[in-house]
């Protein structure tokens, strides 16, 4: 298998009510689109991103030479968004589309969505089930086989109960999305082509899908309201604190330390209070006081940092 990763960044997000596009918007300190970014060049896949309104504000904050940038003139919806890539893909054999304003999706799912495809689907997207799942696209099953995934204005009464949802990630066969996209109609209501769409289309025409789920629920939340961002952002610091405590961080309290998932602490000690932003690495041995702030900075072995410090983008060497 030879992988592009597709990351589609181009709406406008007119439900933030900011006036940056929301994938620049930041979640712990980083801005969205940069989760997805990390989680390709982990990969170490060939990355496309798809831009839109603003276009320079993306521009600014992504790294230019590891990506390459493909712009959606109009916003036309999702689908149209794929196919504006279709032209620079011809020599892959899948590819695996993102959403940059569902960042919380883990590199493991991801894989486990590549493993499905290295089964011999055509198709795998992400799917799981949400005890609310007013706003997103239902997953229709037939026999067991996902056929369609109907947006959530369109459900009829008796598909409100499903609680299946699409969570917005996908790894396709490039035949096969070439295929579908092109057979992919304008919504009459909105007037744009939606990605969802393709689903329908490969399952009447006997292509193989199927679905993986993630290991959380949460992985799958698209940031498309302030709430939505404030729920996630909730979920990620103690997603961070987790991340923590499992290499071995001593949290004095970890309901009050706040911790970026992106940033890597190892077997430190973190006093209450503390919040730590952006990509920061904290070593061994290290001690941060309470009530710190610490963003985009490295602390190296062995260092203590005094009560109620603010640090950023900063170099700490050791036994400070």
């Amino acid at each position: 298998m030879k992988i592009a990763g597709i990351v589609l960044a181009a709406g406008k997000g007119k439900r933030m009510g900011s006036e940056l596009p929301k994938v620049v918007l930041p979640l712990c300190g980083v801005p969205m689109i940069l989760y997805q970014l990390n989680n390709l060049k982990k990969l170490k896949v060939q990355t496309f991103i798809v831009l839109g309104h603003k276009k320079e504000e993306v521009e600014r904050i992504i790294p230019g030479n590891e990506v390459k940038i493909v712009v959606q003139k109009e916003q036309l919806g999702t689908a149209d968004a794929v196919r504006t890539v279709i032209p620079f893909v011809g020599g892959f054999s899948h590819l695996l589309i993102l959403s940059g304003d569902t960042p919380m999706i883990k590199l493991p799912t991801i894989k486990k969505l590549i493993r499905a495809a290295e089964d011999g689907y055509d198709c795998v997207f992400l799917s799981g089930e949400m005890e609310n799942p007013e706003g997103y696209g239902r997953v229709i099953r037939k026999d067991g086989i996902p056929a369609e995934i109907k947006e959530d204005r369109h459900l009829v009464p008796k598909e409100r109960k499903i609680k299946e949802v699409n969570m917005g990630a996908y790894i396709i066969k490039r035949e096969a999305l070439s295929f579908a996209i092109s057979k992919v109609k304008r919504n009459p209501s909105s007037g744009e082509y939606y990605l969802t769409d393709i689903i329908e289309i490969l399952y009447k025409n006997g292509f193989k899908i199927t679905t993986v789920s993630p290991a959380c629920w949460w992985e799958g939340v698209g940031v498309n309201t302030p709430h939505d961002l404030y729920l996630l952002t909730v979920i990620a610091y103690r997603e961070g604190v987790r991340n923590a405590v499992r290499r071995g961080a001593i949290i004095l309290n970890e309901d009050a330390t706040y911790i970026s998932p992106l940033s890597v602490i190892k077997r430190a000690i973190i006093h209450p209070f503390v919040r730590i932003d952006g990509m920061s690495k904290i070593d061994n041995g290290v001690e941060i006081e309470e009530g710190c702030i610490i963003a985009d900075t490295v602390i190296k072995k062995n260092s203590k940092i005094k009560a109620y410090s603010v640090i950023e983008k900063s170099i700490i060497a050791e036994n400070v």
